[in-house]
C-alpha cells in the first residue's frame, strides 16, 4: 500500500468561517463581557475542529503485483437530489456567458512570468507548497490553512484574471502554423507554453482546495470550470503531446471534483458532468496531423514516385534520412545534418544489401514490372517503398481510431504486431516501417489516455447517479438496474454500466484492470452519512 489519507468535510457543520471567529474573539476582548464571550468563541472553535464530520473521503493507492496501481476512493457522502433547475451548478459556461475572440492571447498573458511567480512561492513556502494542491499528499483537514490561503490569494491576481478571460472565449487558436514546417524541426518544435500550462492548473487546484476548505462550493465550481476549459483548449494545439497535457489537466480537475462530491451537502453534479465534452480532449485532429509527420519530416519521400535524382543524390538523401532517424530515437533532433561521404557510402551499402532487395520485391508484387524497378536508382526504389509502406501502416493504425473503444481493444494486438519488428529483420522491412515504428506508437498511448479520462469521468458520474437515487429512495441501490431517475453512464470499454455491488452499507463501483487501461484501475466505495 503506497499511501492512505483522510479528507473530511470542512464545510459543515461549520457555519462560521475562520475570519468570523477571529472577529468574534476581537470584539469579545473589547467588551465588558470579554471573558465570557471569549470562552464561548474558543469553545466554538474547539467544537468545529472536534465535531465528527460525516461526509469524508479516504484515498488508498495500492500496487497490485503484475497489474499496476489500484486507486480506491472511500467516500461517505450526502444523498443529493437533482438541482432545480437541473443545471443550476455547471462545469461549463452557458452560451450567453461566452465572449467572442481567441483565447490564446489571454492564455499567453496568464503565462507571462508564471515560472518566476511559482518559484517565488516555492521559495517562500518550501517544498511543501507542491503538496498542497494534491489530495494524495495533504488531506484537506491537514492543509496549513493560513499559508495555503495566502498562496491562493497570490494566484487570484492578474494570472487568474487573464486565465478567466481566456476560458470565457468561444475558440482557441494557438496560431503556430506547424503545417508549414518540414524536416526534423517538426519533432523539435518547442511547446514550452503547453508544458507551463500545468503550472496554471496547479494554481487552480490550490485555489479550489482553499475554497473547498472554506465551504464555498460555488467558487470551487467556478475554478473547476476554468480548469476543464484550460485542459480542453491546451488540447487544441495540433500535437499529441498537447493533448496529453490537456488530458492531465482535466484529470487533475476530476480529482478535485471527487473531493467536492465527498463534502457534506455538496450539490449533485450528474448533469454538470453530462454537459462536459465527451471526450473532454479529443486527440483526433492531432492524430491525423501526426500521421503525416513521417512524410513531412522526410519530404523527399513524399515526392519519391515522381522525383528524378541522380543515384548519388538519392544516396545522399537516404543517408541524411538514416542519420536523422537515429536522431529521432536519441531526441537529438533539429540539427542540420550533413552526412559525410563515408556515411553516404555506408547508407548505399546498407540499402543495396538489406533494404533494396525486399523493397524491390514489394514493388514488383504491387504491380510494377521487374524491368521498371531495376531501371530505377537504388535510392529511388527504397524511397518509393518507404512512402507506400509508411502510408499502409499509418492507415492501418488510423482506421481503428474511428471505431468505439470497446472495438479497438480487440485489435490492439494486430496494431502492435504491425509495428513491432524483429531486430534481425532490420531494414528488410523497409525504411517506411522503420519510420512508422518510431513515430506511430504514440498514437496508441494518446488514444488510451483519451479514453481513460472518459472512463474515470463516467465512473464519477455513476457515483452522482447513486447519490441522486439515494436522495429519492433513502437507500443505496442493490444493483445499478434499480437506478431509473437518470440514465446510467456507460463504461467506454464495454458499452455497459460499470461493475457494481452492494456490500452491506457500502456501494462499490469498479473500474478494473480488466478494462485494459495498462497499469490503472479505480474503485469507488460509497457509503451514506448516518
Amino acid at each position: 500500500m503506497r499511501s492512505q489519507l483522510r479528507v473530511p468535510s470542512l464545510s459543515s457543520p461549520r457555519a462560521t468561517s475562520r475570519a468570523e471567529l477571529a472577529e468574534k474573539i476581537h470584539r469579545a476582548r473589547r467588551s465588558s463581557r470579554a471573558k465570557a464571550v471569549l470562552r464561548l468563541a474558543c469553545g466554538l472553535v474547539i467544537a468545529i475542529l472536534a465535531t465528527p464530520t460525516r461526509a469524508e473521503l479516504v484515498v488508498v493507492e495500492q500496487d497490485v503485483p503484475g497489474e499496476g496501481l489500484l486507486t480506491t476512493f472511500k467516500m461517505t457522502v450526502t444523498p443529493a437530489a437533482e438541482p432545480v433547475p437541473a443545471l443550476k451548478h455547471r462545469l461549463m459556461l452557458r452560451e450567453i456567458e461566452l465572449k467572442q475572440g481567441n483565447a490564446a492571447p489571454y492564455y499567453y498573458r496568464s503565462l507571462l512570468n508564471i515560472q518566476n511567480f511559482s518559484q517565488k512561492l516555492r521559495k517562500k513556502y518550501g517544498d511543501a507548497y507542491d503538496e498542497w494542491y494534491r489530495q494524495n499528499d495533504v488531506a484537506l483537514e491537514e492543509l496549513p490553512f493560513e499559508k495555503a490561503q495566502a498562496a491562493s490569494d497570490s494566484w487570484r491576481g492578474s494570472a487568474m484574471e487573464n486565465l478567466r478571460e481566456a476560458t470565457r472565449r468561444r475558440h482557441c487558436n494557438w496560431q503556430w502554423n506547424v503545417e508549414e514546417i518540414r524536416g526534423p524541426e517538426i519533432v523539435a518544435f518547442l511547446l514550452e507554453e503547453i508544458q507551463v500550462s500545468r503550472e496554471l492548473c496547479r494554481g487552480l487546484m490550490l485555489v479550489a482546495r482553499v475554497d473547498l476548505a472554506n465551504g464555498d462550493y460555488e467558487k470551487v465550481l467556478d475554478t473547476l470550470r476554468m480548469n476543464y476549459r484550460l485542459g480542453h483548449d491546451v488540447g487544441k494545439a495540433p500535437f499529441l503531446v498537447s493533448d496529453l497535457v490537456g488530458i492531465a489537466i482535466c484529470g487533475m480537475g476530476n480529482n478535485q471534483l471527487i473531493e467536492l462530491i465527498a463534502q457534506k451537502d455538496s450539490p449533485n453534479l450528474y448533469w454538470a458532468i453530462a454537459e462536459l465534452p465527451d471526450p473532454m480532449v479529443s486527440i483526433q485532429d492531432s492524430m491525423r496531423a501526426e500521421m503525416s509527420n513521417g512524410l513531412r519530416i522526410f519530404p523527399f519521400i513524399l515526392d519519391a514516385e515522381t522525383a528524378e535524382h541522380s543515384p548519388e543524390e538519392w544516396a545522399r538523401l537516404m543517408a541524411k534520412a538514416l542519420v536523422e532517424s537515429q536522431q529521432l530515437v536519441s531526441s537529438g533532433v533539429g540539427q542540420n545534418v550533413v552526412p559525410s561521404s563515408m556515411t553516404a557510402r555506408f547508407a548505399v551499402t546498407a540499402m543495396s544489401t538489406v533494404a533494396y532487395p525486399a523493397a524491390k520485391q514489394r514493388l514488383i508484387e504491387s504491380g510494377m514490372t521487374k524491368a521498371q524497378v531495376e531501371a530505377m536508382p537504388v535510392g529511388k526504389v527504397v524511397s518509393i517503398d518507404a512512402l507506400r509502406e509508411y502510408r499502409r501502416i499509418a492507415d492501418s493504425i488510423e482506421k481503428w481510431s474511428y471505431v468505439p473503444a470497446r472495438v479497438l481493444r480487440n485489435h490492439n494486438f494486430e496494431i502492435n504486431k504491425e509495428l513491432n519488428v524483429n531486430s534481425a529483420e532490420g531494414l528488410s522491412r523497409g525504411f517506411g516501417h522503420t519510420l512508422a515504428s518510431l513515430l506511430l506508437p504514440a498514437m496508441q498511448a494518446a488514444r488510451s489516455a483519451e479514453q481513460r479520462l472518459i472512463w474515470q469521468t463516467h465512473g464519477i458520474q455513476t457515483v452522482e447517479a447513486i447519490r441522486m437515487h439515494a436522495a429519492e429512495t433513502g437507500k443505496l441501490p442493490n444493483s445499478l438496474d434499480e437506478i431509473t431517475i437518470v440514465p446510467l453512464p456507460r463504461n467506454p470499454r464495454t458499452d455497459k454500466p460499470y461493475e457494481y455491488e452492494l456490500e452491506g452499507e457500502t456501494a462499490i463501483v469498479k473500474l478494473p484492470f480488466e478494462d485494459d487501461f495498462p497499469g490503472v484501475a479505480y474503485r469507488f466505495e460509497v457509503t451514506l452519512e448516518e
